[in-house]
């Protein structure tokens, strides 16, 4: 068993617009859990991992953009059952994300937004089999 939790705390004075905020690119809180096992006897090995999505905000001068994903999920478990033949299976499940970005007419402190470009995007399915001999 493994896990990982990564807790930020950023703050800057924007140079822009002078404001206290986080630093470009920022994610407060992230973590991702993992199981895994060997079982050596019977040549299986298999493992299982959870990870958190993301939540980001960027800023340029002139642009805002935000990105966020919900968790993601990968399991895969692999057979041998001599020294020459692996057979293997998987599956990834990738979380709906989303995303903005704003344009400015001119630096964020002075400009008006000319822009909003909005995306959505259904997560992702992947699944794998697998059989290799080896001669």
């Amino acid at each position: 068993m493994s896990g990982q939790l990564v807790l930020r705390r950023s703050e800057t004075e924007d140079p822009v617009t002078g404001a206290l905020r986080r630093l470009s690119g920022d994610q407060p809180v992230s973590w991702n859990l993992g199981l895994s096992q060997n079982l050596t006897a019977r040549r299986i090995n298999w493992n299982l991992n959870l990870s958190s999505g993301q939540d980001q905000r960027s800023y340029a001068p002139s642009t805002v953009s935000q990105a966020r994903s919900a968790p993601a999920f990968n399991a895969s478990i692999s057979y041998r059952p001599d020294a020459t033949l692996s057979l293997s299976a998987g599956l990834y499940v990738g979380g709906d994300s989303t995303g903005s970005y704003t344009l400015f007419s001119a630096p964020r402190d002075r400009g008006t937004p000319v822009y909003t470009e909005q995306s959505q995007t259904d997560g992702n399915r992947q699944a794998y089999v697998s059989a290799r001999r080896s001669f």
